[in-house]
């Protein structure tokens, strides 16, 4: 890659200085690259000395397929629960299955549906979840879809959902860029750097220990234990009413 960029006939190169890297040498002008806050802030030090002109918050638009616009219409207000990170180490990221069964045990009576989201990788998982949902909730309130839906669909599906409530991955960003009412799980990752950039989310961090540790992705040699067992239940629960607060303060202002 280095090389690449060193041999490019672009006249002017703009990158990142970033700590012991060194890359920083083949460009012309260069960003100190930080920790502290969020990439697209990064990105957006990049292009200030050329671009100013407003920034605006991510935003996506989704076609929606004969298959989810059917799924969307007869599911009601649904509430997706996306548990499966991906990448290197994911298992990292992951919350344990008991603890998304005890979590939807708390909130499922305020939605129609349950709705589980996955990867084709990720379908033996989302089964044992399902059975763990099931054995604590009506088996008719939770739908399995995981494996099931294309990216797009998946996205159709998550601009239509009254909440979603995933870990850090993908779908957490995409969730952001529909400015849906969401509830995010960080663990490993900075989530000054990475968490959902909007202003709909709620991060959730470990209650104590480390954490928060990866800036790059490759950071895993400063995990000391599965920081995600330190999300508790009850933390994820108290952010969903917070969220519920939020809606009745909101119909009580516009007298519904």
């Amino acid at each position: 890659m280095l090389y690449t960029l060193f041999f490019t006939k672009a006249k002017y190169r703009i990158g990142f200085k970033v700590k012991d890297q060194y890359k920083h040498y083949v460009y012309d002008s260069q960003v100190q690259h930080r920790n502290d806050i969020h990439e697209i802030d990064n990105l957006r030090n990049l292009i200030k000395d050329f671009y100013h002109g407003e920034s605006h918050l991510p935003m996506l638009q989704v076609l929606p397929t004969i298959n989810s616009a059917n799924f969307i219409n007869k599911a009601g207000r649904y509430c997706i629960i996306h548990a499966w990170p991906g990448g290197y180490k994911s298992y990292l990221k992951e919350w344990s299955i008991s603890n998304w069964a005890n979590l939807v045990n708390l909130i499922e009576k305020d939605f129609d549906h349950i709705v589980i989201t996955g990867g084709p990788s990720d379908t033996n998982k989302s089964m044992l979840l399902e059975s763990s949902i099931i054995a604590v909730v009506d088996k008719s309130k939770v739908i399995n879809m995981s494996g099931k839906l294309t990216l797009n669909d998946t996205a159709n599906l998550i601009s239509n959902c009254a909440l979603i409530i995933t870990v850090n991955t993908g779908i957490a960003h995409i969730a952001a860029a529909f400015k849906k009412d969401q509830i995010c799980l960080h663990g490993p990752t900075n989530v000054l750097r990475w968490a959902p950039y909007d202003n709909n989310t709620i991060s959730i961090v470990p209650n104590n220990g480390i954490y928060g540790y990866l800036n790059f992705g490759f950071e895993y040699y400063k995990a000391k234990e599965n920081c995600m067992e330190n999300i508790s239940v009850d933390t994820v629960y108290m952010a969903y009413l917070s969220l519920v607060n939020s809606y009745s303060e909101s119909d009580a202002q516009s007298g519904k």
